[in-house]
C-alpha cells in the first residue's frame, strides 16, 4: 500500500512530545511510512509554547509539527465571549497556514477542534473518537462537547472508534461510515526499550502504569494491596490534582514512584509479575480500549482488569474481575499462573496489533474515500 501524494493533517488532543506517546502520534508515523505527507497540529497551549522555545520537539524531519498560537483554554472557556474570539483567531491562523495548498484530509481526535475548524476546507474530515467524552471534559462543559461532536459528525466523511461501544454510540448519533479501530503498540520498539527491566526484590510485584485519574479506582487498589500484604504493589505514574491517594500511599507494600518518562515505561512494565487495569466501572471504562493491554502483553504478563470495552473477547488471555473480592482473587490466580503457552499467546496478540497495522487500516480507509472505485494509489501514481 502507498499513499504517495496524499496530504493528511492530524488535529491532536495532546502535543507531539506528550509524556505518554499515544494513538495519534503513532498513526501519524504509520501513515508517513506508507507515503502520506503528514502534518501534526498541536492543540493551543501557552505552557507548551513556552516550553517549545527551550525544548524543540523530537518529530522526524518529514513530519511537520504545527503548534497553534498559544492560548489559555481552561481560562478562556470560562469567560463570556472569550471562547468565540479565541476560536475565531485560531481559525484565521489555520486558514492562513492552509492558504495556497490543496485541501488536505483532516483526522480530528477531539470535538474541541470543531469550532476552530468551522469554515476551513478539507478534502475529507475523519473523526477519530478516542474515549467517552467525559474523559475530555469536566461535567460543567460536557454539554458543549456533545454539541461540538454533533457538529463534527455532520461534516465527517467517516468516523473511527476505539471500541464497539463508542462505535455504536457514534452510529446512534448519525455518524457516517463508522469503523471500529482499536489501539495498539509498537511491539519491537517496546520490547527493545525494556532491557534491562527494573530491578526488584524478593517479593512478587503487582503493577499499574498510568496516570492516576479520577476514573481509576483508588479504593479498589487500596483494598487489593491491603488484602495481599506479602506482595509489592508498584503504581507508576503521576497523580492528577484532586485525586486523593493518601490512604493508598500509606500502605507499607505500596510503592508510588510517580511520573516515568515514556522511554523508560517498558522497563517498569517488564518487571511486573501481574499487571492491573483498575478502572471504575461505568461509561468511561465501557468505552475504553486501554493501550496498557497491548503494552503489558508485549511481555506476556497476566492482566487483572475491571470490565472495559469488549475485553470478554480475549477473556482467556487475562482475568476480568468485577468487585473488590473478585479483583483480589484475580490477582491471586494470575500470580499462581504457570502457563508458558498463555504468555506466548499474549505476546502474539500484541504483535498482531502493532500500530503499523492500525495505520494501514486507516490508509485503506483513506484510499476508499479519496479515489474513485476501482482505482488504487499504486495505479494512480503510475499513471
Amino acid at each position: 500500500m502507498t499513499l504517495d501524494g496524499l496530504d493528511v493533517w492530524f488535529f491532536a488532543t495532546v502535543p507531539w512530545d506528550f509524556a505518554l506517546l499515544g494513538r495519534t502520534r503513532y498513526l501519524a508515523l504509520g501513515l508517513r511510512e506508507i507515503g502520506a505527507s503528514v502534518t501534526f497540529v498541536e492543540p493551543p497551549s501557552l505552557k507548551k509554547s513556552l516550553r517549545r522555545l527551550r525544548h524543540p520537539h523530537d518529530a522526524p524531519s518529514d513530519v511537520l509539527v504545527l503548534p497553534m498560537p498559544p492560548s489559555v483554554p481552561k481560562i478562556s472557556d470560562r469567560l463570556p465571549f472569550v471562547p468565540q474570539a479565541h476560536d475565531a483567531a485560531q481559525r484565521l491562523w489555520l486558514k492562513a497556514a492552509l492558504l495556497g495548498h490543496p485541501p488536505p484530509v483532516a483526522i480530528v481526535s477531539t470535538p474541541r477542534w470543531e469550532p476552530v475548524l468551522r469554515g476551513v476546507g478539507f478534502a475529507h474530515l475523519i473523526y477519530d473518537c478516542l474515549d467517552d467524552l467525559q474523559v475530555h471534559s469536566e461535567p460543567a462543559r460536557l454539554r458543549r462537547f456533545l454539541d461540538w461532536e454533533r457538529r463534527l459528525l455532520t461534516r465527517a466523511s467517516a468516523s473511527l472508534a476505539v471500541s464497539p461501544v463508542l462505535g455504536a454510540d457514534l452510529e446512534s448519533k448519525g455518524a457516517r461510515r463508522v469503523q471500529v479501530l482499536g489501539n495498539g503498540v509498537c511491539y519491537e520498539e517496546f520490547v527493545a526499550r525494556s532491557r534491562p527491566p527494573d530491578a526488584k526484590g524478593s517479593r512478587r510485584r503487582v503493577g499499574y502504569l498510568g496516570a492516576l485519574y479520577e476514573w481509576v479506582d483508588i479504593e479498589l487498589l487500596a483494598h487489593a494491596a491491603h488484602a495481599l500484604p506479602e506482595h509489592e504493589f508498584m503504581l507508576v505514574g503521576p497523580v492528577r490534582r484532586g485525586v486523593d491517594v493518601t490512604a493508598l500511599s500509606r500502605l507499607p507494600n505500596v510503592v508510588m514512584p510517580g511520573y516515568r518518562a515514556y522511554p523508560d515505561v517498558p522497563k517498569a512494565m517488564a518487571s511486573f509479575d501481574v499487571a492491573l487495569i483498575p478502572f471504575k466501572e461505568g461509561a468511561v471504562a465501557r468505552a475504553a480500549d486501554p493501550i496498557k493491554i497491548y503494552e503489558y502483553f508485549c511481555f506476556g504478563t497476566p492482566i487483572v482488569t475491571t470490565p472495559v470495552s469488549d475485553v470478554e473477547r480475549i477473556c482467556e488471555l487475562l482475568y476480568v474481575a468485577s468487585g473488590p473480592e473478585a479483583f483480589v482473587d484475580g490477582i491471586r490466580a494470575a500470580l499462581a499462573e504457570r502457563r508458558p503457552d498463555l504468555r506466548e499467546r499474549r505476546q502474539a496478540y500484541a504483535r498482531a496489533n502493532d500500530w503499523s497495522q492500525r495505520a494501514r487500516a486507516v490508509g485503506q480507509l483513506l484510499q476508499e474515500l479519496t479515489l474513485p472505485p476501482g482505482v488504487s494509489w499504486i495505479s494512480a501514481a503510475a499513471s
